[in-house]
């Protein structure tokens, strides 16, 4: 069964009051409730991003909606950022917000590339195929990097051994 969805209602700040300390969008923020997470600074990895991205791709490919799709997705997920990161999505999608709008709240895990992309795939109606195209981009960008840290690697190492041999033959 699934849990009872409540949308958050922004409540206007009053001229001359403060903001409460560690609010969402305040520096140091923490949870949109103003709670600081014991998670908040761990990171989605780039390969669960892209993963997640090719599945909403295919579940959307296959014509379920996009609120059912997160939910699937949320339900497959390993517990941690990804996950509640998911279950956010799916609460503000069925409060009414679309889903770029959503994504863009999460800001360190889905860049501004990414919910542009989004949102013209809203606009046009081929949110799947744009979706698609992101997730091979984030896979293509991935291998690229790991292929640059593989490439540095020998070099360092050599570096680094020619350095301990020249600063120990000087002493």
């Amino acid at each position: 069964m699934p849990k009872k969805l409540q949308r958050r209602i922004p409540v206007p700040k009053q001229a001359g009051s403060p903001a409460p300390a560690g609010a969402a969008g305040q520096p140091g923020g923490g949870a949109a409730d103003g709670r600081r997470s014991l998670f908040a600074a761990r990171r989605v990895a780039p390969r669960v991003l892209a993963e997640f991205t090719s599945q909403l791709a295919v579940l959307l490919n296959a014509g379920i909606p996009i609120s059912k799709s997160l939910r699937i997705l949320e339900g497959q997920l390993a517990p941690g950022p990804m996950k509640r990161i998911a279950g956010n999505l799916l609460e503000d999608v069925e409060g009414g917000t679309s889903l770029s709008e959503a994504m863009q709240k999460h800001g360190a895990t889905f860049d501004a590339l990414y919910t542009n992309m989004v949102r013209a795939g809203e606009a046009g109606g081929v949110q799947e195929e744009i979706l698609n195209r992101l997730s091979t981009f984030l896979q293509q960008s991935e291998s690229i990097k790991s292929r640059i840290k593989g490439a540095l690697a020998y070099p360092i190492a050599i570096l680094t051994v020619a350095w301990c041999c020249c600063s120990c033959s000087r002493s």
